[in-house]
């Protein structure tokens, strides 16, 4: 069986060996003196299918059996050389860059194996490619970047090339692929590329990106004229891919931004909710203050003369309003001092807050944060003081109540004597 790789690397070493080449698409022609040495190498190209046409002193012939004969008669003259070269997406030989992109999906779409006569690069044999032709791979890249179905993007094949739809939230950009081989940089392209690549690779946020792309591409290449808009995005791929970093970094700025604003709202509602649970705890409690004032103003006796019985209540109603009052004391007492442990809990987490956030936009919401926070500390601190006071009140128009019953009298009485005694 043939060896398509042999054959093609003979066709190459066959080629290099021309002195004058004249390149017409697919056609090669050449001239060279006939010797034994041309006539064998134009008699394996022929059986493999390379020789288009061949003439003598500028008269067709049929073959290399022609030129066999020539040789016989020892007849010198020039023969001329016409080469069909292949080119199929498996293959494809040509002078130059230009000849390859403007031939059918090839602007698009890259072959196999590339062959490039007028840079001495054979695709079989070099392992690395020339700059230029690198350069060509990564606009092939873009090209299927911007054509996968995440891209959001429409595309159109016709018998003028690939057209692309770059669609927008409210604009649509037709982006014709049309190029040469001079808009091509390869360290541009292979920069922006690894641009491309390094942030849409992430899975996260992989809508988003597409759409910052869009209407990056949109807003970069709106202002050039429609037939020259992909030539002049290979020339400028490195601008381009430097905005829509800069606007993927803005954006997970502003997310960023949204979350810590989110955090310092969610630390204030809970030091809020802390310090509101604090008066919350007692306020049932509060209304004892008026109730027990009603109480002990209906059930203390003002008579004049009053049994042992009376005397006994008036007592038992004035020592349980010193032990309610007591109560009361302490329990504010206690919500005073959690009120405390909070405000010390959020002083620390604001001065941590704030040296975190010290240069950055969010420091103004922060401080409004924690001047709420202060405002509703310094508004319960005082209500705790209210309560205090209206505790004070009650006992003492208590004991002014007392103060008039025959208990009071009594006691005030007995003290007096005692007093005497001694």
């Amino acid at each position: 069986m043939p060896d398509p790789i042999k054959n093609i690397q003979d066709l190459v070493s066959f080629i290099s060996e021309l002195n004058k080449k004249a390149f017409k698409g697919r056609l090669l022609t050449s001239e060279m003196q006939l010797s034994q040495a041309l006539y064998d190498n134009l008699l394996n190209l022929e059986n493999k299918g390379f020789i288009k046409e061949l003439k003598f002193d500028k008269k067709s012939v049929g073959g290399t059996a022609s030129l066999k004969r020539q040789l016989e008669r020892e007849r010198q003259g020039t023969v001329q050389i016409v080469l069909e070269l292949p080119r199929s997406k498996n293959l494809f030989y040509t002078n130059d860059l230009d000849d390859l992109i403007s031939y059918q999906s090839f602007a698009w779409e890259k072959p196999e194996i590339l062959i490039l006569d007028a840079l001495s690069y054979n695709g079989v044999s070099d392992p690395i490619p020339p700059d230029v032709v690198r350069a060509y791979y990564l606009v092939i890249n873009l090209i299927a970047l911007l054509s996968k179905p995440e891209a959001g993007n429409h595309s159109n094949r016709n018998s003028d090339g690939l057209d692309l739809y770059i669609l927008g939230p409210n604009k649509k950009l037709q982006l014709d692929i049309k190029y040469s081989a001079s808009d091509l940089n390869f360290i541009a392209l292979d920069k922006a590329m690894s641009t491309f690549n390094s942030i849409l690779n992430e899975k996260a946020y992989t809508e988003t990106k597409y759409t910052l792309l869009r209407s990056c591409l949109i807003d970069f290449l709106m202002p050039v004229p429609q037939a020259d808009r992909f030539s002049y995005l290979i020339k400028h791929i490195t601008e381009a891919a430097t905005q829509f970093r800069q606007n993927f970094e803005l954006f997970l700025s502003e997310f960023k931004f949204e979350n810590e604003r989110e955090k310092i709202e969610t630390v204030k509602r809970e030091y809020i909710l802390g310090i509101n649970k604090v008066f919350d705890d007692i306020q049932n409690k509060i209304l004892a203050i008026p109730a027990s004032l009603i109480l002990i103003g209906g059930q203390m006796n003002f008579a004049p003369q009053s049994d042992t019985k009376t005397l006994v209540s008036n007592w038992v109603i004035i020592i349980g309003s010193f032990i309610f009052s007591l109560i009361m004391v302490l329990m504010i007492r206690n919500q005073k001092n959690t009120l405390e442990t909070i405000k010390k809990d959020y002083t620390i987490r604001e001065k941590r807050i704030k040296y975190q956030l010290s240069n950055s936009q969010l420091y103004e919401d922060l401080n409004n944060a924690f001047s709420d926070i202060e405002t509703r500390y310094r508004k319960q601190k005082k209500r705790l003081y209210l309560i205090d006071g209206m505790v004070a009140c009650g006992q003492l128009l208590t004991i002014w109540l007392f103060s008039n019953t025959t208990a009071c009298s009594y006691l005030i009485e007995t003290i007096t004597k005692k007093m005497i005694i001694f």
